[in-house]
């Protein structure tokens, strides 16, 4: 994995063959796109296998496999990765991982009797599909150790294994006839080694791919290290619970046309996050607007103190400058109304009253209500306003201190409890009129 970065850093790497471009780059262990473990490159390689004579890349990526938990892991690996040294490391590991993938020529373990070399176009059919394989017998370090080369544009060399047999199998692609000018299904043979690497070796790309759809920073410079490899690990959580949600959908049962897109998905997580504790900045003004107001008043009426304190000098110099006659006028205080309890209000993320139920370094006290006409806004907003409905509750009424609702002594726990209010509103209205005798 490659993570993009215009800044300096002494650790970032110079990307030419990469469309992210310079950077930091990660080795990871991928499956069908959901990322299980990553080790970074500029980070020293683990000394366990360096000491056994393993590259650095081989190093990290044992560490890698050894995350793993159960035995007998089928994993596929480039053929920057694959070799018969690394095939026996892999498998010398207490999860006895068995790899497997396409892998170079030179110095990668592969016997000569295997090997083939490229021909000219004019031989090309002569060869095409030929099939070479050896299997490695008698070493108990590296069993059932497979080499197979197939030449089809050109010589394609395997090591692997996971090679329970080798044989050819029959695929159908379509095919544009143009006599027809339709698509026409033509049957074709491929190895199976081929297949199985073809349709199960693309994870990291898959995980690439998912996170790069709608990822957060494609207008942004990323110039601190720090918020390259945030941005980066954020995008790799949210993919990992974008498809944590759909194996939970696929075991439900759940049908496509009930399911979140990739784009909804993420669009109900953002939403969550900056809804969570935020505050309308129309609130946000009000509440500035009265401190300024209030403020004033204050620095009014300090002011209109001084000057009656003030000594009159009777040897005033200047008697034809007569003193200035100041009125000020104090704007009265309007009374605290308490925030309307309706079904918008009452939805615990995005309501205006979500903060009844955090209770996290708050304590919503009950105190006293001074207004003898008031009534409990919870039945007020289950059952209604007319009269005879009972939603007329004016007894035992007591005040939030926090939230600045009015809720008799039955409705308070409630009212700061019970996260989804508007679900079980039915139950209370029942509750409510059986309390009322109804």
């Amino acid at each position: 994995m490659t993570i993009g970065f215009q800044g300096h850093h002494s650790d970032k790497m110079r990307i030419s063959y990469k469309r992210e471009g310079d950077g930091f780059q990660c080795d990871a262990l991928c499956d069908n796109g959901f990322t299980y473990s990553v080790f970074f490159r500029n980070e020293r390689p683990p000394a366990q296998h360096t000491r056994l004579g393993f590259s650095a890349l081989h190093a990290r990526s044992l560490w890698l496999l050894d995350q793993l938990k159960d035995r007998f892991h089928k994993v596929h690996v480039d053929n920057l990765y694959m070799s018969a040294k690394f095939a026996k490391g892999a498998w010398n590991l207490p999860t006895k991982v068995m790899v497997g993938g396409v892998t170079r020529t030179n110095d990668r373990g592969l016997p000569n009797h295997v090997l083939q070399e490229p021909v000219k176009k004019e031989q090309h059919l002569s060869v095409h599909g030929t099939i070479k394989a050896a299997v490695l017998e008698g070493d108990k370090d590296c069993p059932q150790l497979v080499a197979l080369s197939i030449y089809d544009v050109k010589p394609v060399h395997f090591l692997t294994m996971h090679a329970e047999s080798i044989c050819w199998i029959q695929k159908k692609r379509p095919v544009w006839n143009p006599v027809k000018r339709c698509l026409d299904d033509i049957t074709f043979l491929r190895c199976n080694v081929n297949n199985d690497y073809n349709f199960k070796m693309n994870a990291v790309d898959i995980a690439d791919q998912l996170r790069n759809n709608y990822r957060m920073d494609h207008w942004l410079r990323n110039r601190k290290w720090w918020w390259s490899i945030y941005l980066w690990g954020m995008g790799v959580l949210l993919t990992n619970a974008y498809l944590v949600y759909r194996k939970l959908q696929d075991d439900a049962g759940v049908p496509n046309s009930r399911r979140l897109s990739h784009y909804d998905f993420l669009l109900e997580v953002g939403t969550a996050w900056v809804s969570a504790n935020e505050e309308d900045i129309r609130q946000v003004r009000r509440r500035n607007r009265c401190k300024r107001k209030s403020s004033d008043a204050e620095r009014s009426d300090s002011g209109s103190d001084n000057e009656d304190d003030r000594p009159q000098h009777t040897n005033d110099p200047s008697p034809c400058k007569k003193p200035k006659a100041t009125s000020t006028f104090v704007t009265p205080s309007k009374p605290t109304v308490a925030p309307r309890v309706n079904d918008k209000g009452l939805h615990p993320q995005t309501g205006a009253l979500r903060v009844r139920i955090n209770h996290f370094n708050t304590f919503h006290c009950p105190q006293p209500i001074m207004n003898t006409e008031t009534c409990c806004q919870l039945h007020r907003w289950a059952l209604g306003r007319k009269n005879g409905c009972h939603g007329q509750m004016r007894e035992k009424l007591l005040n939030c201190s926090i939230c600045g609702v009015n809720l008799c002594i039955d409705c308070f726990k409630t009212f700061h409890t019970v996260e989804d209010l508007v679900a079980v509103k039915e139950d209370m209205k029942k509750q409510f009129l059986k309390a009322a005798g109804k």
